[in-house]
């Protein structure tokens, strides 16, 4: 047990100088936390109210709990919606993915600012429009319909991010890895506080000498 937390001491001061403290964590955790923002409840009940009751930057020194070591540093608090919903109109440029597209990066930038001036004096012909121009596969039948898609889903973060500060039938050009699109919002739930920390945790495990130790001492 010693060993563990001679150990834990050092990853300790290995994780407050890392350049790089979530893809730290995440590497080396016993456990795998989620590093997006979260709400109040998702972390065990200790850490949960150390960290919705600090401040951005605060650390938290290793502690043990529920035959664990925990350690983390709150780096952000933000007021989040659950869930998003939005349409998108693609403009894709060559090496995007697809071969048929032929136009430059900077035409393709060029097009869709040209869409934004358009669209945002008229948002209701926004679908018309996605079903004729965009380069989404789907987009001819369902005019470039994301639905709602929820906070911290990889797939989306580009859209989630942008409709963090647009209302209903505003938009936003996304730089997304398929190309340009337009986001549309459309709506969104209600904000709550969630936070984004890093949280690092170290199993207390008996090690070999510890379980030669009592295989002796049964045997005895």
């Amino acid at each position: 047990r010693l060993r563990i937390e001679q150990d834990v001491m050092q990853l300790y001061t290995d994780f407050q100088n890392s350049t790089n403290i979530l893809g730290f964590s995440f590497a080396t955790s016993d456990t795998k936390i989620d590093t997006g923002f979260v709400k109040k409840g998702t972390y065990p009940a200790q850490i949960d109210t150390l960290i919705f009751s600090a401040k951005p930057g605060a650390v938290f020194p290793p502690f043990e709990f529920n035959n664990n070591w925990y350690m983390s540093k709150l780096l952000d608090i933000q007021e989040r919606p659950d869930s998003i919903s939005g349409s998108q109109i693609l403009i894709a440029y060559e090496g995007t993915g697809n071969e048929n597209i032929k136009r430059t990066k900077e035409e393709a930038k060029a097009k869709i600012d040209s869409l934004f001036n358009a669209l945002k004096k008229n948002p209701a012909r926004f679908a018309e429009v996605a079903k004729q121009i965009s380069d989404y596969p789907s987009a001819k039948e369902d005019g470039g319909d994301l639905k709602w898609f929820p906070d911290n889903n990889p797939n989306y973060e580009p859209f989630f991010n942008a409709g963090l500060s647009l209302k209903p039938n505003e938009m936003k050009v996304v730089d997304t890895r398929i190309g340009y699109s337009l986001f549309m919002l459309t709506n969104k739930s209600q904000p709550v506080k969630k936070v984004k920390a890093a949280v690092l945790v170290r199993a207390i495990e008996p090690s070999n000498q510890t379980f030669q130790d009592i295989y002796m001492q049964a045997s005895t």
